[in-house]
């Protein structure tokens, strides 16, 4: 295998930096110091969630990692897997020219759980995810008249909510009832075999929750691991999606979500209709809508939903105000996500949603076909995708550093 193709398999996994180094038989894990390093960053890059797979025991107790440019520790996490562990932390920032370093200390003991991220069961069709002792959101995946999945509320880094309450609250100052499917955050498409699941009504589809693979609290982050069924209004199934959602908590009350959502034709073709109506969308905040005064910023120096709105672009930013303070969000479109660099619907009141499939709207019928999509049976697509929970502007935020950091991360190597 050339390395080049060695960076490209490595890069494409879950999001986050992952290499197998080194194999370490069972029971000889008790308190070993592994020194690793990464390759030269090219660019400044911010809040990288990296891990370091370890072979052996998968009952390694605990680890610890420590930053060896000023020895402070970092949160750390394991995640167990067939024949070895993966140790999983985040680093705040790395310099251009620069490499990073850090200590990997594989302890015998098991260490005090210290969660920063608790993934909390909430009655029936709810599991509520907390960061530091506060809510920051509920996955809402039951209950009754539920068209789909969703994030509800979405906390913003001031403490405030980063996405408008209605249709599941009502009469909130600043927010305009319409479009009662933009339920917060959500994953869908309005053409699915002819089938709408962006809307929400009589005839519409739904997207059904068939059950957690997992669900996982952590110092490092959070995880829900579920599969979904997307049905017609008689319950017949289109498609399975299988979506695995990791929440990285950073310092300040900001947030990394990341996405990975895979759609399988499991039961016959699926045609992916060309509409403006899809597919990975937020509703913001009333005051942070762009009508309100708040702004949109793209990858490639667009400005405002006039110079945003069906354009390609590697990540949109949307700031604004929220109780007096400045606060944004952004969809970051990984290198690998299906059709990158992705399409954007986003709008001045307030919707925002990466969309690979839109071309009819974007550019008129002619430019249709390039929207749609057709994935024949035992096919896959997969859309990976992060958001960015953040303090400020773009600029503040450093969100292209942030982005640096997650489509091109340094590769991870042992020190011996």
């Amino acid at each position: 295998m050339k390395p080049t193709d060695l960076r490209s398999k490595t890069m494409r996994f879950l999001f986050i930096l992952l290499l197998t180094v080194l194999a370490i038989p069972a029971g000889l894990f008790a308190d070993i110091r592994l020194r690793v390093v990464s390759d030269t960053a090219e660019k400044d890059l911010a809040w990288m969630p990296l891990s370091f797979r370890v072979q052996g025991d998968p009952d390694l107790p605990g680890a610890k990692v420590r930053r060896l440019s000023d020895g402070k520790e970092l949160p750390a996490q394991l995640e167990r897997i067939k024949g070895g562990v993966i140790v999983h932390w985040v680093s705040p920032r790395l310099a251009a020219g620069s490499r990073g370093a850090w200590s990997l200390e594989l302890q015998s003991k098991a260490p005090k759980k210290n969660y920063r991220v608790k993934v909390l069961t909430q009655g029936t069709g709810s599991s509520r995810i907390d960061i530091d002792g506060q809510a920051f959101s509920s996955y809402v995946y039951g209950g009754k008249g539920l068209f789909k999945p969703y994030f509800y509320p979405l906390r913003n880094p001031a403490g405030g909510n980063l996405t408008r309450h209605y249709p599941l609250k009502s009469g909130v100052a600043g927010e305009r009832a319409d479009h009662p499917h933009h339920r917060s955050f959500w994953f869908t498409h309005g053409e699915v075999n002819g089938v709408d699941f962006w809307a929400e009504g009589a005839k519409t589809g739904r997207i059904v929750h068939r059950g957690f693979k997992g669900k996982e609290s952590g110092a490092v982050y959070g995880r829900l691991t579920s599969t979904n069924s997307w049905e017609t209004v008689k319950g017949e199934k289109i498609l399975e999606e299988r979506r695995d959602v990791r929440i990285f908590p950073l310092d300040s009350g900001q947030v990394l979500m990341d996405f990975d959502i895979t759609l399988v034709a499991t039961d016959g073709d699926v045609h992916f209709g060309s509409t403006k109506e899809g597919s990975f969308g937020i509703r913001v905040a009333g005051t942070m809508k762009q009508t309100s005064g708040g702004s949109i910023k793209n990858s490639r120096g667009g400005s405002g939903a006039g110079q945003c709105w069906g354009k390609p672009a590697e990540w949109v930013d949307y700031y604004g105000p929220v109780d007096g303070k400045e606060v944004g969000v952004t969809i970051m479109d990984h290198p690998d996500s299906f059709r990158h660099p992705t399409h954007w619907h986003v709008r001045d009141y307030g919707l925002f949603a990466a969309n690979p499939f839109g071309h009819r709207h974007f550019y008129g019928r002619k430019e249709a076909e390039k929207g749609a999509y057709r994935m024949q049976k035992g096919k896959a697509i997969r859309f990976k995708y992060r958001l960015y929970i953040h303090h400020g502007d773009t600029a503040k935020s450093g969100v292209a550093n942030v982005y640096a950091g997650f489509s091109h991360p340094p590769l991870l190597h042992l020190k011996r």
